[in-house]
């Protein structure tokens, strides 16, 4: 039996994509059990419950963890140790350390893991990999790229990603920053060797008035600051040698959700841009920018989600699964690069080793 664990606004991409597989949910908990009675009746889900134990029955093969960041680690842990295979919301974990353990675990339980780093799986990032990693694209020479969107910008609802205890002490980084970094190691093929970061904190004092937050200079309710970031920018090296740089940010107005990756080769430069999902730009020195059109392939958010569960779904009933599949490996590795601008951000943008 497939169960959902947690009611947020990602779990029902989940229930829809378990659906376009062919499957069903069985189960949905939540500790708010009326969110979890709720959610259930929506889908026509059979069982709901409020306790996690009830994901540790033996009729429960797979979880869907779709809860607060800061949350994974005891749950997922408990979850592996009692020989179920997990599908994790990125990131896996806000510590290195955490997120190595429980990639080492999974393997050492024989369970199947993957973290819901879905961008991957648009048909035109898969397409840029396999040119970058091509003889026609040459010698890697720099690599950049941008995630931007407006949600954050005052005023906006107050959520649990400012809730240090649920969602850690970033949020720009590891809310939209996670899905970048995983994004460029996907193209390029090179992990991040060290980087340097510094954040940007924008009306820290804040208030609170009927679930809406403010800036305080300009409304009263209940005060509070905000210490995450509310965008960044990081300088840094791949294993190769190669540099590059990319921007978050949560405050940009006009976007919704814009990712852009660039990537420059000796003999080939490629480039993608979410606003323009179905389409890669590609251009050589000295001719013009050609492009490829995916007109017919799964390019939104959902339609990616779709692909990674059908995917992580194909290894779980041992059948063959792509070689996109973003592994508790590839989480361990962007929660290091976490780390890594956390501690650079905080040291005036010392560069840090990873």
């Amino acid at each position: 039996m497939i169960a959902i664990l947690g009611t947020g606004s990602i779990a029902h991409s989940h229930v829809n994509a378990v659906r376009c597989a062919g499957l069903e949910v069985g189960i949905v908990v939540n500790p708010n059990t009326k969110s979890a009675e709720e959610f259930a009746k929506s889908y026509g889900i059979k069982k709901n419950s409020g306790s996690f134990s009830d994901l540790l029955s033996d009729e429960v093969t797979s979880v869907h963890v779709c809860t607060p960041a800061a949350l994974h680690y005891e749950e997922v842990k408990a979850l592996i140790e009692a020989g179920k295979n997990v599908l994790c919301e990125k990131p896996l974990c806000l510590s290195y350390s955490e997120a190595k353990e429980l990639s080492e675990l999974a393997v050492k339980c024989g369970v199947i893991t993957a973290v819901d780093l879905n961008v991957r799986y648009n048909p035109a990032c898969m397409e840029a990999s396999k040119m970058v990693k091509s003889d026609d694209f040459g010698k890697l020479m720099l690599c950049h790229g941008e995630y931007l969107q407006e949600f954050e910008l005052l005023p906006t609802a107050y959520t649990w990603r400012y809730d240090e205890e649920k969602a850690g002490k970033m949020r720009a980084v590891t809310e939209i920053g996670t899905h970048l970094v995983d994004l460029i190691y996907f193209i390029t093929g090179q992990k991040i060797s060290r980087l340097s970061a510094c954040f940007n904190r924008i009306q820290k004092d804040r208030v609170i008035k009927d679930g809406m937050m403010y800036d305080a200079n300009i409304e009263t309710g209940d005060e509070f600051k905000v210490d995450s970031e509310d965008s960044a920018l990081i300088t840094f090296q791949f294993e190769n040698g190669v540099f590059g740089s990319f921007v978050l940010s949560e405050v940009s107005s006009g976007h919704m959700n814009t990712i852009k990756v660039e990537v420059a080769g000796s003999k080939k430069n490629v480039s993608w841009d979410s606003i323009e999902a179905t389409k890669l730009s590609f251009a050589s020195k000295g001719c013009p920018v050609n492009t490829i059109n995916f007109a017919f392939g799964n390019n939104g958010f959902n339609d990616t989600v779709i692909e990674l569960v059908k995917d992580y779904y194909n290894l779980v009933d041992k059948k063959e699964a792509s070689n996109v599949l973003p592994t508790f490996e590839d989480g361990a590795y962007l929660a290091r690069v976490c780390e890594a601008i956390y501690e650079s951000a905080n040291n005036d943008a010392n560069w840090v080793d990873i």
